[in-house]
């Protein structure tokens, strides 16, 4: 399936961790520094690209705030933007979750977007989209390296500290730093997985590590939904093959993430 097929769908979704200048360290990037320093070429090629693929929302991890003008001017004015920069954030620079709703969506005026801390002691923030009309709620989420489980169990509660408890959660995306055989440490009964890919051999990563290091590449971005609330129509990535590398992934996408996607429609009692 390619993110340009054109199908009967309700709400298309694009995730996408853009690796924000800030986090361009050369212990990380010893190989490749130069290029993931390029952040002005980076940042254009991953604007180039929502551009091109023209999903109704765009979640963001790893974004930057002193790259908002640049989104704001390539977009023009297709998209309503969102950011909330982590806090506290050990980064001298600004930046977390931004959230693009493009303006053409059945539901862009009604679409309300609630920006809150996940991890009030980490400091990573947690972006809320909703549609009220269908009590829907799609979560932005980039959870930490280090504490992925802890903060996965944070999210019901922060939920519903920020909504109240009557707005059930439809859609997770985002970089979760865990692979699909991970998540039952994160108690997420009840969600599918857009990417159901169960041999290690065929998963398509969504992370490509520097290849200084022995890191392998992962598979650690997902799409999550209710299924009994949401249809699955179409999901994709970036690339349709598991062979790829970090060199490739810069200078392709300008990330060192690649982005999802995926396509819904809204089942008869989700209203």
């Amino acid at each position: 399936m390619t993110a340009t097929a054109k199908s009967s769908h309700d709400l298309s979704l694009l995730s996408w961790n853009t690796l924000a200048p800030c986090w361009v360290l050369k212990e990380w990037y010893p190989s490749l520094y130069d290029l993931a320093a390029d952040d002005q070429t980076r940042v254009e090629l991953i604007i180039a690209h929502i551009r091109s693929l023209d999903h109704d929302i765009v979640v963001i991890q790893e974004a930057q705030e002193d790259q908002l003008c640049l989104f704001k001017e390539k977009l023009g004015d297709n998209y309503f933007l969102e950011f909330i920069s982590n806090n506290p954030t050990p980064s001298s620079k600004a930046n977390g979750l931004l959230t693009l709703i493009r303006k053409s969506c059945l539901y862009a005026s009604e679409i309300k977007i609630t920006s809150g801390i996940l991890d009030l002691l980490r400091g990573d923030a947690i972006q809320i989209i909703s549609i009220p009309s269908k009590n829907f709620h799609l979560l932005n989420l980039h959870l930490d390296y280090r504490h992925q489980v802890a903060q996965s169990k944070m999210i019901q509660d922060r939920c519903h500290a920020l909504l109240g408890n009557q707005h059930p959660i439809t859609l997770m995306a985002g970089d979760f730093n865990a692979e699909i055989e991970d998540h039952h440490e994160f108690e997420w009964t009840g969600y599918e997985n857009a990417f159901p890919e169960s041999s290690k051999h065929a998963r398509i990563p969504t992370y490509y590590a520097d290849p200084a290091y022995i890191w392998h590449n992962t598979n650690i971005d997902h799409i999550l939904y209710d299924s009994n609330r949401l249809e699955l129509i179409e999901r994709g990535k970036a690339w349709d093959s598991p062979d790829h590398t970090l060199e490739e992934s810069l200078k392709t996408f300008g990330s060192d993430h690649i982005y999802i996607w995926a396509t819904f429609c809204f089942r008869e009692n989700t209203a």
